[in-house]
């Protein structure tokens, strides 16, 4: 089974204490997200719209979307409110 998959079927609690020790286990390596990610994710627990993050940045709405799609791919979620979950237990936002 692919590592990343496995990592994603881990209940959250351990993807964070993975993620704070990386020398726990290399085989479960998550992709970092992009500074542009970072920003998209930071919107998301603004509670800011697709619509309002394309314009703030200056990208078309799919671009917000494409970027979302792997925003939760990255993250192993379905959805924002996930996303934002997610991110805070991993602290990658406040």
């Amino acid at each position: 089974m692919d590592h990343l998959l496995q990592f994603r079927e881990l209940p959250m609690r351990q993807r964070v204490e993975m993620m704070e020790r990386p020398g726990l286990n290399d085989a479960f390596h998550v992709e970092p997200l992009s500074c542009r990610e970072k920003e998209m994710l930071q919107s998301l627990f603004n509670g800011i719209s697709n619509r309002e993050i394309a314009g703030r940045l200056f990208v078309s709405e799919n671009t917000v979307k494409f970027h979302l799609k792997n925003i939760y791919s990255k993250l192993g979620v379905g959805n924002r409110l996930q996303a934002i979950n997610a991110a805070r237990a991993l602290r990658l936002i406040d």
